[in-house]
């Protein structure tokens, strides 16, 4: 038996095939007990995300093929349209593979931490209903405890690399204390949805939407716990707010200079920090000349997220190293366990020939010999009959020119 990993993602499988296969949360234990029951597998994890879905395993390698047959029939896709697309792995390789994934590596964006929280969630699934066993369960803590130590021991993960989390690194180092700061999102969208989702999981004091509609902007707003304020009403809110974040389809700056000049008196000048996502752009480039103002546009964030792209994937040079690492541990533990069944039949050899010296020997004294005798031929026939399994796999891997099991007999033996 060996670790095999089969499954599409978004190295080798368009979207449009990775979706027909996904499956949610709820999905996966009772799809973990069918692909179990039907394909023979004592052991399975399923990781399932947007950007991939792998079905890890320790099994016979012929079981692949039923893994695939399984895929096949549930996502009701034939053979042919997935053939070109698998991802395919086993031993260390499937070790090495999960590794990388659950510390970002194998990312669309490297270094994303979301993916160790979805790895750990397809862990706790499959353990809590007993799919996994002594082998996966043994991977996926040593895949967590790597991705752990590239995020604590590499800088893979500390440089944001979207929108809305270098807004939220860039208000941690303006801002001392979150939680007694006000952010201010203008618009519902993709990138304003995920900002008001980071400062609220980040601790903001407050949050206000401003939107045109405030019924497109209640669901968000009732999920981070935000006011909801009309669009005309901006000013009477914005010298509340210290960060504030707009995307709008707005063809006109909905933030001038004098309107944010009005609020700063108001303010008694202290800083406001505002993120402009828009294009056309919501705020007045002359808001970025005013005092205690620090103004981002998507140019000057673009710019930072490739310089922390490319120190992220500097950082990846690190992370594969420690990854290598563990994921050589982890083969090391599992070969020795493959190897166990072996050592004890060994065990038992030996201490079988040795109770029948042990007897032979006693017989000897009963019998009248002299116990420097007796002990001196037990020492011969011990030596004799120890030695031999040894002598043959020695005469073996030299007749074979297996050099690397001598080297390791070698070593053994000079100990």
């Amino acid at each position: 038996m060996t670790l095999i990993s089969l499954g599409l993602n978004h190295h080798t499988a368009p979207l449009e095939l990775r979706e027909k296969i996904a499956l949610n949360d709820d999905e996966l234990s009772g799809a973990l007990a069918e692909l179990r029951a039907q394909t023979g597998c004592d052991e399975a994890v399923i990781v399932s995300t947007c950007n991939r879905f792998e079905v890890f395993s320790f099994a016979h390698r012929e079981r692949r093929a039923a893994i695939a047959d399984w895929i096949c029939t549930r996502s009701r896709l034939p053979h042919a349209a997935l053939q070109d697309h698998w991802c395919k792995l086993h031993g260390i390789e499937v070790a090495h593979h999960l590794m990388k994934i659950a510390c970002g590596l194998d990312s669309v964006i490297v270094g994303e931490p979301q993916i160790l929280g979805q790895v750990k969630s397809a862990y706790r699934i499959a353990q809590q209903d007993k799919h996994t066993g002594a082998v996966t369960g043994r991977l996926f803590e040593a895949a967590i405890a790597a991705a752990k130590q590239v995020r604590t021991q590499t800088e893979l993960g500390r440089h944001p690399i979207s929108y809305a989390s270098i807004t939220l690194d860039t208000s941690r180092r303006l801002f001392e204390n979150l939680a007694d700061r006000h952010a201010l999102i203008i618009g519902i969208g993709e990138m304003t949805e995920l900002a008001a989702r980071h400062f609220k999981e980040n601790g903001i004091g407050a949050i206000t939407i401003v939107n045109r509609t405030l019924e497109k902007a209640a669901p968000l707003a009732a999920e981070v716990g935000a006011d909801t304020v009309p669009l005309d009403a901006l000013e009477d809110v914005l010298h509340r707010c210290d960060i504030i974040i707009s995307c709008t389809a707005s063809h006109e700056p909905i933030i001038g200079k004098e309107m944010v000049v009005r609020a700063l008196k108001r303010r008694k000048r202290q800083l406001m920090h505002i993120t402009d996502l828009a294009l056309p752009r919501d705020v007045d480039p002359q808001v970025g000349k005013l005092e205690s103002v620090y103004l981002h546009t998507l140019d000057n964030l673009a710019q930072m997220i490739d310089a922390n792209q490319k120190l992220r994937m500097a950082a990846g040079g690190q992370a594969e190293a420690i990854i290598a690492r563990c994921a050589g541990e982890f083969m090391g533990w599992l070969n020795a366990r493959q190897a166990a069944p072996l050592v004890a039949l060994y065990r038992s050899g030996t201490e079988e020939l040795c109770e029948q010296a042990l007897k032979q020997a006693l017989v000897q004294l009963e019998n009248g010999r002299t116990s420097a005798a007796v002990v001196r031929e037990l020492a011969h026939t011990l030596g004799k009959r120890l030695m031999h399994p040894t002598t043959e796999i020695i005469s073996a891997a030299g007749a074979t020119g297996n050099k690397e099991l001598l080297a390791i007999i070698k070593a053994a033996l000079e100990k």
